[in-house]
């Protein structure tokens, strides 16, 4: 059943360098489209949602152009939250990670209305909405002000917008009319630079347009790291996924590749962290019945041999499985080496699927029936 496949890292993802054993899609078994077809890719993503996450390099430089002069009141607040919901929220589990090995001040994320009883004065508040509407983080906007913590909005505009000019409080504008799951770096960006959790920006900027460049659309399959694991995915034997990923940055990545293959490829998956998993999920693992593809995203080295040992012992459990290794110095850039080649893969899973990576039709219905 079970079928090992080479470990992938980023850094090595040109064809000379990468011991990925290349799938013909022609033998999956799914009538996947042919993501060498560049007629084929513009037809089923006529919004051009590839296009999108090919220039994320480009979207966090100019976010960061954007972002010279923004500062957070650091040397008054003695923690962080961060606000945010769906595509926005991301920010939040970025943050959190990227600040956790190092940083002075903790930092927490906040997903929902309300705010947790302990914020107030003394609590920086980065509100997070890419639309200014999300009515979840209006309302924790709305109880950072009446209990008169200061807040930072990152938004396109709308009612946060709106709220914090009225409160005289910091309001970041980012570029309007996109997707959130695809902006992320308008949205990121700011909070780094006003938190000083920037310093190897450069480095994740540089990595994400490497990755876009031996990974875009006119490379073949070949030779294209994100479309040959996009062509497995789409494959009946991944089944529901399993995505894990070492604590912090690693399961962050984790998450976020469970939310864009959800919204860009209408597919299910699961997310879990290690070493947690190795405490309760590993137990399901038995059930080899609904078995399919998995996943490891190990990004911190001192987990490496807990994951040569789970695959070593539990390799035929699953149908197949690979190990995506980040790269990089910094928090942000390793960060960055996971999801660059992630977001694509999930675009390019959405496009093997026939399905347009850009319409979200269930949450649009679910927020017109809660309005």
């Amino acid at each position: 059943m079970t079928e090992r496949v080479a470990t992938m890292g980023v850094e090595d993802m040109d064809p000379e360098s990468v011991d990925l054993e290349y799938v013909d899609p022609e033998t999956v078994e799914l009538e996947s489209v042919d993501l060498d077809d560049m007629d084929a890719l513009s037809g089923i993503d006529p919004v051009d949602a590839l296009g999108d996450v090919e220039a994320a390099a480009q979207q966090w430089a100019d976010a960061r152009a954007r972002s010279e002069g923004v500062l957070a009141p650091l040397d008054l607040v003695d923690q962080v939250v961060v606000c945010g919901m769906g595509g926005s929220g991301i920010v939040a589990d970025v943050v959190q990670a990227v600040a956790a090995p190092g940083y002075d001040l903790p930092v927490f994320t906040h997903k929902g209305p309300g705010l947790p009883a302990w914020v107030g004065g003394s609590t920086l508040v980065v509100a997070v909405s890419y639309s200014g509407n999300t009515s979840e983080t209006l309302d924790a906007t709305r109880v950072a002000l009446e209990r008169g913590a200061p807040v930072i909005g990152i938004t396109s505009g709308g009612q946060l917008a709106e709220l914090l000019d009225d409160a005289d409080q910091t309001v970041v504008d980012v570029p309007g009319g996109g997707q959130p799951r695809h902006s992320t770096g308008s949205l990121l960006v700011p909070v780094l630079v006003a938190l000083e959790l920037d310093r190897d920006l450069d480095a994740a900027i540089d990595r994400l347009g490497a990755i876009a460049e031996r990974n875009r659309r006119d490379v073949p399959t070949v030779d294209n790291t994100a479309k040959q694991l996009a062509v497995r995915l789409a494959a009946a034997d991944a089944g529901i996924p399993a995505l894990y990923g070492t604590r912090g940055i690693g399961e962050v990545a984790a998450y976020r590749m469970r939310c864009q293959l959800a919204e860009n490829a209408e597919m299910r998956s699961t997310h879990h962290g290690l070493p947690e998993l190795c405490h309760n999920e590993v137990v399901a693992w038995a059930d080899t019945a609904t078995a399919g593809a998995v996943l490891w995203l190990a990004e911190d080295p001192a987990e490496q041999r807990r994951i040569d040992v789970l695959r070593d012992l539990f390799a035929d459990r699953f149908a197949w499985e690979e190990q995506i290794t980040a790269e990089g110095d910094g928090p942000l850039e390793r960060f960055a080496s996971l999801t660059g080649l992630l977001d694509l893969a999930s675009v390019y899973t959405a496009i093997a699927r026939r399905i347009d990576p850009t319409p979200v039709d269930p949450i649009t219905e679910m927020k017109e029936a809660l309005a």
